[in-house]
């Protein structure tokens, strides 16, 4: 294929996870150097699909708010950590990459009423997105240097996330494909 999609969704491409085995499934006839990934959770991407990434993550943004930390990275091959992290927010995280299956304290807190979907913490985190500088120089450049034809985002229940597919449309003026 020649047209060059960049696809924004919560999940990276993945053999294992379940929204990021369906978004390879979407794209397994695109040629790997056509297709670059935005996603939203800190995760290990497929490199054996994409090797064009760049995520960004709820982490990031509270680490943005506690210690005016960056947000989002161009996640390499070779990158061990895709999250920029300060002290007390880089805690909650690697609890969370140790405890999977068996979170305490605090992240097991703020995960379950996320998981919930706690009005609050809906909103708290909607807030903070919104009132986050998460377009930075180096996501634009990145986006620029990949120049895609399309956006394809993989809708989810998080307005924020529309509104980051929405600001890359009209700032690169593609046209936006979405999948709900």
């Amino acid at each position: 294929m020649n047209l060059r999609v960049l696809v924004l969704s919560h999940n990276a491409f993945s053999q294992t996870q379940n929204n990021g085995k369906t978004l390879e499934s979407f794209f397994q006839k695109w040629d790997k150097d056509s297709l670059a990934q935005i996603y939203l959770q800190p995760e290990e991407p497929d490199f054996s699909f994409c090797d064009n990434y760049y995520c960004m993550s709820d982490y990031e943004i509270l680490n943005y708010y506690i210690s005016h930390g960056k947000i989002g990275i161009n996640v390499k091959n070779d990158n061990t950590q895709a999250v920029n992290l300060g002290g007390t927010v880089r805690r909650l995280y690697e609890q969370k990459a140790q405890e999977r299956e068996n979170r305490r304290g605090l992240n097991a807190y703020i995960h379950k009423k996320f998981v919930e979907r706690k009005p609050a913490f809906v909103l708290a985190r909607e807030i903070m997105w919104k009132h986050a500088r998460w377009n930075t120089e180096e996501l634009t450049g990145w986006i620029a240097d990949f120049n895609p034809d399309v956006l394809f985002f993989q809708g989810s229940s998080c307005s924020f996330a529309y509104e980051i597919a929405d600001s890359i449309c009209s700032i690169f003026h593609i046209p936006l494909v979405l999948e709900l």
